[in-house]
Order: C-alpha cells, then sequence, then structure tokens
C-alpha cells in the first residue's frame, strides 16, 4: 500500500502547440489536499482506494480497519501488508486489526512497492485542469476508480490498468475520510462514528 497526495495545485506538464502560439493553462495556486491511499494485490490488480483529507496516525488506524474488513482479513484469511516507513506507519501506538501483518521496506527503495505504480495512472487525467474546490477534484478522482460496464474486459480501454482484471462483481471500492483537526480522538466506535464521514461511490 501507498499514499498519494493530490491538490488545489495544478500538476502541469508539457504539451504540443504550433509554432509560435504558447499553450495556455489554468491555474490557482492553493494549498488545500486530498490523500490517496492505494492498496493493492500484485497478482491480480484488484485494488482498494481510499481517500481523506488528511493524514495521521489517527487516519491510518482507520483506514486499515476499513480494508481490513473490505477485504475480509481475520483467523481465516490473513493478508501481508508491504509498506514504506512513513512516520504515521509506526507499528508504536497502532492499532493493527486481526489477520493484517505489516511488513516494512527498506528506506529509500519506492522501486519496491508495487502501488507506486498507481499513481501516474491518477495524475494523468488531471494534468493542466484547474479544481475550483476540493469537492470537484474528488468528484474525479472518484470517476477514475469507477471502471466502466462496457470495458470491464478491455484492458486498454479500463482508467486503471493495474485493476483491468477485475470481474464485474469485483468494483474497486472507495471511502471518504473527513477528518477534524480541532477535535481530539477517541478509540470508542461510537466517538470514531461522529467524527467520520463514509461514502460510497454511487454506480
Amino acid at each position: 500500500m501507498d499514499e498519494h497526495r493530490l491538490g488545489l495545485k495544478p500538476i502541469t506538464r508539457r504539451i504540443w502547440s504550433p509554432i509560435g502560439e504558447r499553450p495556455i493553462a489554468k491555474g490557482h495556486h492553493r494549498f488545500e489536499w486530498l490523500y490517496v491511499t492505494g492498496f493493492v494485490e500484485p497478482a491480480t490488480g484488484r485494488t482498494v482506494w481510499n481517500v481523506s483529507t488528511a493524514i495521521s496516525k489517527e487516519m491510518f488506524e482507520l483506514i486499515l480497519a476499513d480494508f481490513a474488513q473490505t477485504v475480509g482479513a481475520g483467523a481465516s484469511k490473513r493478508i501481508v501488508l508491504q509498506l514504506d516507513n512513513a512516520g504515521w506507519h509506526g507499528p508504536e501506538n497502532l492499532a493493527i486489526p486481526d489477520g493484517v501483518r505489516l511488513v516494512f521496506q527498506p528506506a529509500h527503495s519506492p522501486e519496491l512497492q508495487p502501488a507506486e505504480h498507481l499513481w501516474e495512472f491518477v495524475d494523468e487525467p488531471l494534468v493542466n485542469t484547474y479544481f475550483e474546490s476540493l469537492e470537484a477534484l474528488d468528484q474525479t478522482v472518484g470517476a477514475l476508480h469507477r471502471p466502466h460496464a462496457s470495458k470491464r474486459n478491455d484492458p486498454r480501454q479500463h482508467p486503471l490498468p493495474l485493476a483491468a482484471e477485475m470481474g464485474p462483481t469485483e468494483v474497486i471500492t472507495r471511502r471518504w475520510y473527513n477528518y477534524k483537526r480541532e477535535r481530539k480522538w477517541s478509540r470508542t466506535a461510537a466517538s470514531q462514528d461522529r467524527f467520520v464521514t463514509r461514502r460510497e461511490d454511487k454506480a
């Protein structure tokens, strides 16, 4: 698994243009961010997505719990999760769900992380595009993670090739988390439900 930051600071790329004409792309630099977390199974490409408005150990704990529930981790199904050494990934004071084992890759070795290959496909449709708000950005990012019914069996047409082998019943799941910085976190399930908003993508 890996995280990727997207925001209202535009992603710019060079493009072709007629000789003598300068291409123009709208841009308004604002430092508001979404954090996309991707869990990918290398053998099949099945991917679970999470989108949050912040990143922290408390948030990572909630995302781990949601991932474990989504894939059915537990006594009868074990998941080995490879991740980097980001500070919020550390096992200290982190509640790890049953059936999930964290394996940390060596420092400064992103080439060992299969989920790193997801981000070029996430970034490309957003290049040279202006988004007025995080909500508009979230809607665009969410659309990237839903395979079109007519294109599920054609890997070349799938917006995220790593997930092209999924069957019709294995639609990529995605959760939304809204993190309130000013509030103190509690370990109780009731408080988590109060501070965390979840939303399923509509088919």
